[in-house]
């Protein structure tokens, strides 16, 4: 029967559950006038008969005006029992002040309150009743995988709610630290402590463990992981705070575990203050704006209020790449900068010193370099040519054109090198310090970056593809 309801065309169900609706009111009338006078037909309710059609003409078009029967069963939530609620309530009021105008005959002010009662109860009964059974039929459709989720907090109970409606995942318990929340059910499901998780895998034969801790700092990870060792589950994430909160994903959007999840380090917390000094109001030129650190710096760099933003890149399709983004990223900017793309290599001395003269460039982020330890030994002349011979002309090209701040990103392969790319990078360090000595009034600065996960040459991205393929993994004779 409710197979052939919901088979229906939406107008017609509605109109079916009008007249589901009619019966309800005609039966609350009856019910509240035999449970306060105690009779299976009352001879007051005889004299109230006129209360059934009143009721009728009010309730009905009171609850189709606030939207109560354009709700869509399968996702119904509070909001719908909160409307049903308040429309009902309104009408019942209207009822009684229609009532008392028309004089017709004299009701219990009990009576009310049984009638408002039974109309609440039904009515939400009646939608809860279809909700639930259109749920287990359409989560009966594929085979849903039990899964639980740790973490009963703020994102783990949105989480849950979200995947009530999922045809892929059922959440069956939820895992927490907190030992206030453990022992609770939380969404009609019961949180357990973190040492019961092979119990709950075994028991309700869970395939994945859900991470809802956004929050979760890589060591909380790493620990998490440590309670899964040798368990048959999968670990699964949800997306970042800030993912969540720039609208890019969803909170049941699920990923995989991945490496850089373990891998990586806990972020840093910059000083906006320090990093607008160099930006904000300035005129900023980025060589290497195409790469993997260069795209970065420009997303960050576009944030801070820049003038003038001078994308400098040899690779063409790199830097129409970065170019499209930042526009795209400048619209939703109160004050965007100017976008300049610069195609061009960093080993015309010419070029460069043209080029900052002719956009008034302040500040200098010199990330563009041949960075492929291997590919670097094997082709050591370019990598002399534009690691060291480039950024020489760039700092100089800076320096003649009165730059105010010059950044060289460096690396700390620098560090008492053992490939051609790190002598490289430590010969074009070496150069910058003398240059710093000089009488320029540029300011000469050095960064050095770790193992960048997921950058352009990241072993990371190579051990996932060999794995995938079976081994083996390869790692550099030390």
């Amino acid at each position: 029967m409710i197979d052939y309801f919901t088979g229906l065309p939406r107008t017609l169900r509605r109109l079916l559950l009008l007249v589901l609706d009619s019966v309800v009111v005609i039966v609350a009338v009856w019910a509240a006038f035999a449970i306060r006078l105690g009779e299976w037909w009352p001879d007051m309710l005889a004299q109230a008969v006129f209360l059934m059609p009143i009721s009728l003409a009010l309730v009905l078009p009171i609850c189709w005006g606030i939207g109560l029967y354009r709700s869509v069963l399968r996702y119904a939530g509070y909001e719908l029992f909160y409307t049903i609620f308040k429309g009902v309530t309104i009408a019942v009021l209207l009822v009684i002040a229609s009532w008392a105008m028309l004089r017709i005959a004299l009701v219990p002010r009990a009576v009310w309150f049984i009638y408002w009662f039974i109309v609440v109860a039904l009515i939400s009964g009646s939608r809860l009743l279809l909700r639930d059974y259109l749920l287990r039929r359409f989560a009966g459709e594929g085979i849903r995988k039990p899964v639980i989720i740790y973490g009963a907090g703020v994102a783990g109970v949105q989480l849950a709610m979200a995947l009530r409606h999922d045809p892929e995942y059922s959440p069956v318990a939820f895992v927490d630290d907190n030992t206030e929340l453990q022992g609770s059910v939380v969404l009609g499901l019961k949180v357990s402590a973190p040492d019961q998780l092979a119990r709950l895998i075994e028991r309700d034969q869970a395939e994945a463990v859900l991470l809802a801790i956004p929050s979760a700092s890589r060591r909380q990870r790493r620990n998490i992981l440590a309670h899964l060792t040798g368990l048959p589950v999968r670990l699964m994430v949800m997306p970042s705070l800030t993912e969540l909160a720039s609208g890019t994903k969803r909170i049941d959007d699920l990923r995989a575990v991945d490496v850089e999840d373990i891998l990586g380090r806990d972020p840093i917390k910059p000083h906006p203050v320090l990093l607008a000094a160099c930006i904000r109001n300035k005129a900023v030129l980025v060589t290497g704006a195409g790469g993997s650190i260069g795209t970065e710096l420009c997303r960050q760099i576009i944030q801070l209020g820049p003038r003038r933003l001078v994308l400098f890149e040899v690779s063409e399709f790199a830097l129409y790449r970065i170019e499209q983004e930042l526009r795209t990223l400048c619209k939703s900017l109160a004050h965007p900068p100017e976008l300049i793309a610069v195609l061009g290599s960093i080993s015309h001395r010419k070029r460069m010193k043209i080029i900052m003269q002719q956009y008034r460039v302040q500040t200098v982020y010199h990330t563009a370099a041949y960075k492929h330890v291997t590919i670097v030994e094997a082709n050591p002349i370019e990598g002399v040519q534009n690691n060291i011979f480039g950024t020489y002309y760039t700092a100089l090209a800076a320096a003649e054109t009165n730059v105010e701040t010059f950044v060289f990103i460096s690396t700390d392969k620098a560090v008492r090198p053992s490939n051609v790319m790190g002598a490289t990078k430590r010969l074009a360090e070496l150069v910058l310090q003398g240059m710093a000595r000089q009488a320029y009034r540029t300011r000469f600065c050095i960064v050095r970056f770790g193992n960048v996960l997921a950058s352009s040459g990241s072993v990371v991205p190579l051990f996932r593809e060999q794995i995938r393929e079976g081994g083996p993994v390869t790692v550099t004779d030390p």
